[in-house]
């Protein structure tokens, strides 16, 4: 699935995967070599579009959207988990209540910022 930016005019990504059931987002990109991710809620709120890094290996950044797919709120590079640094022990929300979460890989949001439109495809 590809990822667009419209209010900017970008493709963020080109080989995104979709997980709307309960297990695969559970297991988000845990185990994977995959580096996009559309994590997909059932309601719109904040916990329900909570992430964790907890055994990951690799930075993501991460957008929220809501229901409209407007970026709600934008955290770059998120570390990797690291048992030795508590700091990597912690539970992402975002500021805003969200039903989609985007994670891609470090420095792929490029210019997108809060309030743009993005747009799923295949």
């Amino acid at each position: 699935m590809e990822i667009h930016n419209k209010t900017r005019g970008s493709v963020l990504s080109s080989d995104a995967a979709l997980a709307s059931s309960f297990l695969s987002r559970a297991r988000g990109l845990l185990f994977s070599r995959r580096k996009d991710l559309i994590l997909v809620s059932s309601k719109e709120d904040i916990a329900s579009s909570s992430i964790h890094m907890v055994l990951m290996t690799y930075s993501i950044d991460v957008l929220w959207l809501d229901s409209e797919k407007k970026v709600v709120d934008i955290r770059p590079s998120v570390p990797p988990f690291n048992a030795l640094k508590l700091s990597t022990w912690r539970i992402y929300r975002p500021r805003k209540p969200a039903v989609y979460v985007v994670e891609l890989g470090a420095g792929s949001i490029k210019d997108t910022v809060i309030g743009d439109l993005l747009e799923f495809s295949k």
